[in-house]
């Protein structure tokens, strides 16, 4: 079973460096990613649809939410959602910036 990692998205289009994050998928075999779009309004889902394709990876899921309740309320439902999808527990989340480090997680 794979560790969930969070992707909280809201209006995050401009900030996603897309090739970082394919790198990323392609590179974390022992991990599924769940993108939640919360009530995006720019190209998000968009870019989201981009990194799933270009990292062909089964690992990549999108789960979209029409509204925005907040960063915490995405972390939640992405939870939710990875754990009755897939039954994959949850590790962690990481901001679209990257500024945290997958191996980070695996530290703790």
């Amino acid at each position: 079973m794979k560790n969930g990692i969070i992707i909280p998205c809201h209006n995050e289009a401009s900030k996603f460096n897309k090739k970082l994050f394919v790198d990323v998928i392609r590179q974390a075999k022992g991990y599924e990613f769940c993108f939640v779009n919360h009530g995006s309004t720019d190209e998000t889902l968009e870019v989201l649809n981009f990194i799933r394709r270009s990292a062909n990876s089964p690992n990549v899921y999108i789960y979209n939410l029409p509204e925005n309740a907040g960063k915490i309320d995405a972390i939640k439902q992405g939870s939710l959602f990875l754990r009755d999808y897939s039954g994959s527990p949850t590790a962690g989340f990481l901001e679209v910036d990257l500024s945290t480090a997958l191996k980070s997680i695996d530290e703790v």
